[in-house]
């Protein structure tokens, strides 16, 4: 999941990678355009970027926007349903 979270491009600047294959070459900067595994905030940024989801949509979806609010723990959603209803799409 956090591969598909986009970083503000302001604050790309702080995800750097330096690398060089071989130490007589330059040195490479990359920039990492995504939220990045194993950091303290990944776990965060996930949560936070679903309730901002849900708050977006929260007009044409209400339920939905409220079940995604109070459902999710960490980036696992948990839920279940008192009876047997048909999806609607």
């Amino acid at each position: 999941m956090y591969r598909q979270i986009q970083v503000d491009p302001s604050d790309r600047h702080y995800q750097k990678i330096l690398w060089r294959n071989d130490p007589t070459k330059l040195l490479l900067t990359y920039q990492l355009n995504r939220v990045t595994f194993r950091r303290a905030s990944a776990p965060f940024l996930a949560n936070r970027t679903l309730h901002q989801l849900a708050a977006d949509e929260a007009e044409g979806y209400s339920r939905v926007s409220a079940t995604f609010k109070s459902e999710f723990y960490m980036d696992n959603f948990i839920t279940c349903a008192d009876q047997n209803v048909t999806p609607q799409t």
